[in-house]
């Protein structure tokens, strides 16, 4: 079981584990007693919690809605630099002894020279910018001390640095080193220990502190903002992280307060957590249609939580462009209620209306979606848009990036009234990977995939050990070529340099290999002598993406309105969106794929299926089809509007079926005690930030006395370190507590549980540990590339423990767990 502790690294973010050292106490005496600033204090500002969760896009001001009375604004002032004389830095080595210090509050600032562990420290001078020179290891240390004389916030930024740490408490750091991401800390009088884990090879970190009295900060160096085309008036959000200092999660209301150009609105949020960073989410309503050229377009918005006389704004621009020219379109995420943008490259004709084509370009690693936009010539057939994939590194397109591409292409089909049936699908790098990964699980929405220098999945691509067992059914939907024969309908046109020297061409030529003699029509270009990105005289834009040959072959095929005759094969149904009229719920066996064959005479379908035992029928959609009967697996189904269910309708279904990446799906709450220990508190606020930082996010933290049933209505809950005995909930057969975590008949003594659970009609999850090895916990970090986990997962500071799915009616089964 001890192979499984490379699994837990498996996170994009995360090339080296925390080792656990260094714990902790399971409970804070003070914590109980009152008296730490850490004692539960997200009082949730007044009220039981039961006001509206979210409010998502609602109409203008001037259709009669009430909005709360605005408070007057204070403009957010600018923090001041924290100067820092010197580092010490040092490589950290495999079996880092300074984490265990580093968490239990003991590391003081080392000596320069070789200290008692072997680590070798050197003192580094920070330049201006906080650069602290390059780093020629693959992981090390820097640490220096910074003592204050009053309680101060600090805004930090730790650029190609893992985590950064102020007397034990932890952030992630920017390991992408973008320069824009910022994380708070609260300190009081006195000296402070600042740790800072940085990476080598990504440039030099740079690590830099700033102080502020204001209650929070918005940091504007990472907007997630609009643009608008000139003759606009599309309802739009803004997404602006805000780093809150307070000790309590309070709800808070986001206002962009009216000015000539904006409506005033306001959108209430459950939960603005203490002590970390989270996006916040504004509705900006245009009053007129734009119909000049401006880069600024000001729009002043502000934060109000209860208790405050004033709210907290930023005064910034925006932009409205040329109708021609690529721009920004954002939207509010169903995931978490966060904004997110895509870029837009209109048609040659933005007002030719309804009806024309939509291709969907996903964007390479470290590219923004605005960038690939950009890379494009405008289309006389074709609307093309470029999702974030929610970061520029994001998610590798699966996950929580390819939800954020379905959701862009559900919000251009709507906004742009484009053709369903004639979707497409391409994207360069990542995204030629991120295009093969989407063609094959989400087969129903496109007609054409054209993948350039795209690789197969990461294990081909760039790692070894590829996952086995139960971690390669969890992983399933990563392993694009086991599920190439959904293509067997589609076009697909693939592009590759023969010189590139970042994704092989022969991951070009594999991909080749397995789509020719299974999919309806193939064709290809390989660009003699070319490298990862190249450009030519063939198409309007950049030719290893605006290749001609490609868009052609797009406007020669199109979908069927609706697609009858067809076989598909599904990974799980949890991860499997709707193909034409079957939605699938759940399995038989949680350790294979579900396939269905679907084939039409007249106005019958039979439709015969493997490994599934439950589904939904669209009968809208069969009904406008022309269908009057389908029979499943010999049992016949008369088709009438509305859905139409085959097999058992209770236990498991998509949003409420595991694995646990599923639960993280929608909006979650981080759920602590109420008196929570100061560990958990901690790990809630850095699962937090981790998600801010590395997806854009939303976050949610509650205490247990504040989950009301519109809480439990309208979020997923991920209790943090609740026994079972105060939770109430859980999956059957399982127990824990401080002492012993039990799973079936077997007591494990000392380990972190991971396990996701039915509660209500939402998706539950418990993250806990036994005593002392809390900080477990934090190296377990769910948003990350190949890194999913079946629906339960049990491990120590050694690696895995237990692992496995639950059935189809949520029992544990020895059957489909481990050991």
């Amino acid at each position: 079981m001890r192979r499984w502790l490379g699994v837990l690294c498996a996170c994009a973010w995360l090339w080296a584990c925390d080792d656990g050292a260094g714990g902790g106490a399971a409970v804070d005496q003070a914590l109980l007693d009152g008296g730490a600033p850490d004692q539960a204090p997200m009082d949730g500002g007044g009220g039981d919690g039961d006001a509206a969760v979210m409010v998502d896009e609602g109409p203008a001001p001037d259709q009669g809605v009430a909005l709360p009375p605005a408070l007057p604004t204070l403009q957010q002032r600018t923090p001041q630099p924290v100067v820092i004389d010197q580092w010490m830095l040092a490589a950290a080595p495999a079996d880092d002894p300074v984490i265990g210090r580093v968490r239990a509050g003991t590391l003081t600032v080392p000596e320069a020279g070789e200290d008692a562990t072997g680590m070798r420290w050197e003192a580094r001078v920070p330049a201006e910018d906080g650069g602290i020179g390059d780093v020629n290891v693959r992981l090390a240390w820097a640490v220096t001390a910074i003592t204050v004389d009053r309680p101060t916030h600090w805004v930090v930024r730790a650029d190609a640095a893992f985590q950064i740490f102020v007397d034990g408490h932890q952030m992630p750091g920017d390991v992408y080193r973008s320069g824009a991401l910022r994380v708070p800390f609260k300190v009081m009088p006195g000296e402070h220990i600042i740790a800072a884990r940085v990476v080598g090879g990504r440039g030099a970190p740079r690590l830099n502190l700033w102080e502020t009295a204001d209650p929070a900060y918005l940091n504007v160096a990472d907007l997630t903002a609009p643009d608008w085309p000139v003759g606009s008036d599309l309802v739009q959000w803004l997404g602006v992280p805000v780093l809150f200092f307070e000790d309590t999660a309070l709800r808070v209301i986001a206002r962009v307060v009216e000015n000539a150009h904006f409506h005033e609105t306001a959108t209430e949020h459950l939960s603005l957590p203490g002590q970390t960073v989270t996006q916040v989410a504004f509705e900006l309503v245009p009053k007129a249609p734009f119909l000049e050229e401006t880069e600024a377009l000001p729009v002043t918005v502000q934060i109000e939580v209860p208790g405050w006389g004033e709210g907290l704004g930023v005064t910034v621009d925006l932009q409205v462009l040329g109708a021609d020219q690529p721009w920004r379109r954002s939207r509010r995420s169903h995931v978490d209620g966060s904004a997110q943008y895509y870029g837009v490259r209109p048609p040659t004709d933005p007002a030719a209306g309804p009806g024309q084509s939509l291709v969907v370009s996903l964007h390479g690693a470290g590219v923004q979606g605005i960038g690939q936009a950009r890379s494009y010539g405008a289309k006389d057939f074709a609307w093309i848009i470029a999702p974030t994939n929610r970061r520029p590194f994001g998610f590798d397109w699966e996950d929580w990036g390819r939800l954020d591409a379905l959701e862009a292409l559900d919000d251009a089909t709507a906004v742009f009234e484009t053709n369903p049936t004639q979707t497409y699908l391409t994207g360069h790098s990542m995204g030629g990977h991120g295009t093969w990964h989407l063609a094959v699980n989400d087969t129903q929405r496109f007609a054409v995939v054209g993948p350039s220098a795209g690789w197969s999945d990461f294990w081909n691509y760039a790692r070894d050990g590829r996952p086995t067992g139960l971690f390669a059914r969890s992983q399933a939907y990563s392993f694009t070529e086991t599920y190439v024969s959904n293509l067997a309908q589609r076009g697909v046109f693939i592009i590759h340099g023969t010189a590139d020297d970042n994704v092989p061409f022969s991951e070009g030529e594999r991909m080749l290999a397995a789509v020719e003699g299974v999919a309806d029509e193939v064709d290809h270009h390989w660009e003699p002598d070319a490298g990862h990105w190249w450009d030519g005289d063939r198409g309007a834009g950049a030719d290893c993406v605006d290749w001609p040959d490609l868009f052609a072959m797009m406007q020669r095929r199109s979908l069927p309105a609706v697609e009858t005759d067809f076989q598909f094969t599904s990974p799980g149904a949890w991860y499997s969106r709707p193909y034409s009229f079957v939605h699938l719920r759940s399995s038989l066996s949680p350790l294979a794929d579900l396939s269905v064959t679907s084939a039409r005479a007249g106005d019958a379908i039979t439709l015969t299926t493997d490994n599934v035992r439950s589904l939904t029928l669209d009968g809208d959609l069969l009904t406008r089809a022309g269908i009057t009967e389908v029979v499943v697996d010999g049992e016949a189904i008369a088709v009438q509007p509305g859905p139409l269910p085959w097999g058992p309708q209770t236990g498991k279904r998509p949003g409420a079926h595991g694995p646990i990446n599923e639960v993280f799906y929608q909006p979650w709450c981080a759920v602590v005690a109420d008196v929570p220990p100061r560990v958990f508190l901690d790990y809630a606020r850095y699962l937090i930030a981790y998600w801010a930082l590395i997806g854009n996010g939303q976050g949610c933290l509650l205490r247990l006395s504040e989950v009301t049933d519109a809480v439990r209505a309208e979020r997923n809950l991920v209790y943090l370190g609740l026994d079972r005995a105060a939770l109430g909930a859980g999956p059957d057969t399982f127990d824990w507590d401080d002492l012993t975590l039990r799973i079936g008949d077997r007591e494990i003594i000392q380990g972190a549980l991971l396990a996701v659970f039915p509660e209500g009609d939402r998706l539950s999850a418990i993250l806990t540990t036994t005593a002392f090895d809390e900080a477990l916990l934090f190296g377990y970090t769910p948003f990350g590339s190949a890194n999913s986990y079946p629906d339960f997962l049990v491990f120590g500071p050694g690696g895995g423990l237990a692992a496995g799915f639950f059935d189809a009616d949520w029992q544990f089964n020895p059957a489909t767990s481990a050991p």
